[in-house]
């Protein structure tokens, strides 16, 4: 009994969020249908209600796009109530282009009523996840993205600290809008923040950073031989130390006595050499090197002087069949002369 024209529904929570919908109240056996939402993007599902069509007859709901073509892209079969009613739902698919997404019922008798919806670009929120949050040179930051288009090339750029962008890959989503990828950062990429962004051709952008962290370094040293006299050569090597720094060299005596000292420049791979000739007259016992350089990093070292060789013969003049005893010192310990 409800008279033709427009019927206002109404829908108000205890919050007082309300919506309005308006649909038209056909003449017996005038059908109609209404459709909800009235923007929709891919994906989205909307229902359609349709009234006025012979009770408990097949209806025809077909969906057709916005292409000039006018593509169906989908068709459903729906069976009217004792009222003449019938309500269904539909999936937007993906890939449905923008403009007015038109739907058409239809029974076998040519009762035919439409409406239309407005399809909307797809909105895509891409994030981008790096891990760990903080690295040194030389590790591997693994890339995780998320709210891409499916199955689409997404460039992912690192920028280091100073604005340089010291890396670049292009990887493709998965079905999802997901990406993964790893990137091991370069020797030398300065202390700060590692900017990772990912962007794909319609601008779908997102970034995250790390901390990149100055290397540890764990410098050794060593000399060699482990004992040495007066006049003979200390060979010094070091390991572990930054590339390309200068290294001080100081050589200490037993006594307390500075008895050398020389700067060094390590290799590109942190390692530095030197020689050190032990002077006449520096005290027996324990010589250190202590090496010092690059923002406060040390090492040491140590080897044993000993006293110089020396023999001396008795007697000091004999004939031929005479014997003569030498006495040795100063060599290394259980060393044959």
């Amino acid at each position: 009994g409800t008279p033709p024209g427009d019927l206002t529904v109404d829908a108000t929570d205890e919050n007082g969020n309300t919506a309005t919908e308006t649909v038209e109240v056909a003449e017996s056996n005038t059908p109609a249908i209404a459709t909800v939402p009235g923007t929709v993007h891919p994906g989205d599902t909307i229902t359609t209600v349709g009234a006025g069509y012979p009770p408990n007859t097949d209806v025809t709901v077909t969906y057709t796009d916005a292409d000039a073509d006018g593509n169906d892209i989908g068709e459903q079969t729906v069976t009217t109530d004792d009222g003449g009613t019938f309500t269904t739902e539909f999936v937007v698919p993906d890939g449905t282009p923008e403009g007015a997404l038109t739907i058409e019922a239809s029974d076998g008798d040519g009762n035919t009523a439409t409406d239309t919806v407005t399809v909307e670009a797809e909105e895509f929120t891409p994030a981008v996840i790096a891990a760990p949050s903080t690295v040194e040179p030389g590790d591997t930051v693994a890339v995780v993205g998320t709210g891409y288009p499916p199955n689409t090339d997404v460039t992912v750029t690192y920028t280091d600290a100073d604005g340089n962008d010291i890396g670049e890959q292009t990887v493709t989503t998965n079905e999802n809008g997901i990406f993964t990828t790893s990137f091991l950062v370069p020797d030398g990429t300065p202390a700060g923040p590692l900017t990772i962004s990912a962007a794909d051709a319609d601008g779908n952008t997102a970034e995250d950073e790390v901390a990149v962290e100055e290397p540890a370094f764990t410098p050794t040293l060593t000399a060699a031989p482990d004992t040495v006299s007066y006049g003979q050569d200390l060979a010094v090597a070091g390991s572990g130390w930054p590339a390309g720094v200068a290294v001080t060299l100081v050589y200490t005596a037993a006594d307390g006595t500075e008895v050398g000292r020389s700067t060094v420049l390590t290799d590109g791979d942190g390692n530095l050499s030197d020689s050190f000739t032990v002077p006449a007259g520096t005290a027996l016992g324990e010589l250190t090197v202590t090496a010092t350089g690059g923002d406060g990093l040390e090492a040491s070292a140590t080897s044993e002087v000993v006293a110089s060789p020396a023999i001396t013969v008795t007697p000091p003049v004999a004939a031929p069949g005479d014997t003569i005893t030498t006495d040795g010192s100063g060599y290394p310990p259980n060393t044959d002369v």
